[in-house]
């Protein structure tokens, strides 16, 4: 009560501080807390939210509602047991050489939803960004690397002030996380001129699903980053 009184004690002298009044009043001020409090936390939250711009998870790829219907079934487009692949993963020294010949060697095509499973794409030697980049991963783990280094991306760029879907492969090179892009505009690079964060940071680009034939984990993102048009 006294408390009350010295924080009302200002008051005009027209306000009372009887019992009743001070317990409206205290009951006043810890609603005003517990809102402040919800409030803050909530503001807070949506800070650590916001900050998150996606959120990875582990998902049953039969069941899984995600951003394309593909990568439902993204994991067997990378058919590394494929004997042609294997042979041409075999007679070749290193990634980059694979790198350069999925780059130099497969026609780019905008067919879209034909040619993207790896094999399909060697045997006919073109394929869209997806199809490019299943072969390149497919030839990789082929070879000998590891699934653990070795995936598909999924997701959006900006090239040319134009947002796209897009597919790249990820590759831990010696311990360093590169970009392999053997598509279109995006392929005119050499071996291991991206790192990851640097490919991300130029073309704006946001994964929405990593996989191999392994796997697949889907990152969450909102509807309105998704797009139409392959790049």
């Amino acid at each position: 009560m006294d408390t009350m009184k010295r924080l009302f004690g200002r008051l005009p002298h027209y306000c009372s501080v009887s019992r009743y009044n001070c317990r409206f009043m205290c009951l006043g001020v810890l609603t005003l807390l517990l809102m402040f409090s919800s409030g803050y936390l909530f503001f807070e939250n949506q800070a650590l939210e916001d900050e998150l711009e996606y959120v990875t998870h582990e998902v049953d790829i039969l069941n899984a509602e995600v951003p394309d219907p593909i990568i439902k079934y993204a994991p067997l487009l990378v058919t590394v047991d494929d004997p042609e692949l294997k042979e041409l993963a075999g007679s070749m020294e290193s990634p980059e050489e694979i790198y350069l010949f999925v780059r130099d060697k497969i026609e780019y095509s905008e067919e879209y939803n034909k040619e993207r499973l790896a094999v399909q794409v060697l045997e006919n030697r073109q394929g869209d960004c997806l199809g490019e980049a299943d072969l390149l991963a497919a030839l990789l783990i082929a070879k000998g690397y590891s699934t653990d280094d070795v995936v598909v991306a999924m997701g959006h760029v900006n090239v040319l002030g134009e947002d796209s879907h897009h597919a790249w492969v990820e590759f831990n090179n010696n311990g360093k996380w590169i970009v392999l892009d053997a598509t279109s505009y995006l392929g005119n690079y050499e071996f291991n001129t991206w790192d990851r964060e640097s490919y991300y940071r130029t073309f704006y680009a946001k994964p929405y699903a990593k996989f191999n034939n392994e796997g697949v984990h889907v990152n969450l993102i909102s509807e309105a980053h998704r797009k139409k048009k392959y790049y």
